[in-house]
């Protein structure tokens, strides 16, 4: 019994004390943390390197002084990624030119941190990334054809859409899909269904969880809009016939597309990121005369309200 004592309260010993030491490790680093950023201002903590002078001060390391800014962009990214304001996102774009001013030839930089910038709503800042990308890495197809995307997805811009996918599909690299694509809009020039196509096939390469769950989102919205369109052309038929419009979505009877499938409201019976909750909704005709899903519906009272109290507020402010 002894023998046990002293062979296993040994191991049992240094395996508390082992635990004992990174309990008390994890606690002190989370301590070290708050009071680093005690009283910090976010000027300090979310600062500006002059890419110029970080390239003289490198003195010749360009590429590991590249790394380690793009180490503390994708850091401190991850904390505001879903809260990314027009601040935020300005540093942003300007912490991934100072990598590319370091090191211009690395693609990640363009690849994830134009997508970055999407995922923040600055489509305009994704294109400038993106067109870096082109600039920098001419033979690779991804980058005109992802200024393409934005145009026709975020900037409703068709003619630069169209531009832009011209030149992707040039590029001797560019994926045989990429044809399609731009077929796609040129036959139809609101370049909705090549943003569906777009989207669709960077959920099929895109790892990060953050960008999936907003191509997802962009997704959806899309075939909002293309369904909403099909039902609006058969509300456009009731008229034609009827001589008067619809007083509710169910006038339009069975809501099939011309080839007979269910025109599926794209927000119903889906898992809410943020609670897990699962949402129902369904098409109506929403109060202001437009056909949209229940869940878009009660999203633009929502921002109708929000716009109401800010009047509200300046205008007691301006009293």
């Amino acid at each position: 019994m002894s023998f046990l004592v002293k062979k296993y309260g040994l191991r049992l010993a240094c395996l508390c004390f082992g635990l004992s030491g990174a309990w008390l490790a994890h606690k002190n680093h989370r301590a070290v943390d708050d009071n680093r950023f005690v009283g910090q201002k976010l000027d300090e903590r979310y600062f500006l390197p002059s890419p110029q002078v970080t390239r003289a001060i490198s003195l010749g390391h360009h590429s590991m002084l590249s790394d380690f800014f793009w180490i503390r962009t994708i850091l401190l990214y991850s904390e505001f990624a879903t809260e990314c304001t027009p601040e935020k996102s300005r540093w942003l774009k300007a912490m991934i030119r100072n990598s590319v001013f370091l090191d211009p030839m690395w693609r990640t930089l363009y690849f994830y941190g134009g997508s970055m910038l999407q995922v923040c709503e600055d489509y305009e800042a994704s294109e400038e990334i993106f067109l870096l990308g082109h600039e920098n890495i001419p033979d690779d197809s991804y980058f005109p054809f992802s200024v393409a995307a934005n145009a026709s997805m975020y900037l409703n811009d068709y003619d630069k859409a169209l531009h832009w996918m011209e030149v992707a599909v040039k590029i001797p690299n560019a994926p045989p899909w990429y044809q399609g694509t731009l077929a796609t809009l040129v036959k139809d020039k609101s370049g909705l269904s090549a943003s569906i196509l777009y989207v669709e096939s960077q959920l099929e390469i895109q790892k990060d969880p953050l960008y999936v769950e907003a191509l997802k989102g962009r997704l959806r919205l899309l075939h909002h809009e293309q369904r909403a369109m099909m039902l609006e052309k058969k509300r456009e038929d009731f008229q034609n016939k009827n001589g008067r419009d619809i007083v509710s979505i169910q006038e339009l009877g069975p809501l099939v597309d011309d080839a007979g499938n269910s025109i599926e409201d794209p927000f119903n019976n889906i898992t809410d990121a943020k609670t897990g909750q699962r949402i129902t909704s369904r098409w109506i005709l929403a109060p202001d005369g437009v056909i949209r899903a229940l869940v878009m519906d009660m999203q633009q009272a929502r921002k109708d309200l929000m716009a109401e109290r800010r009047l509200m507020k300046w205008k007691e402010q301006t009293k």
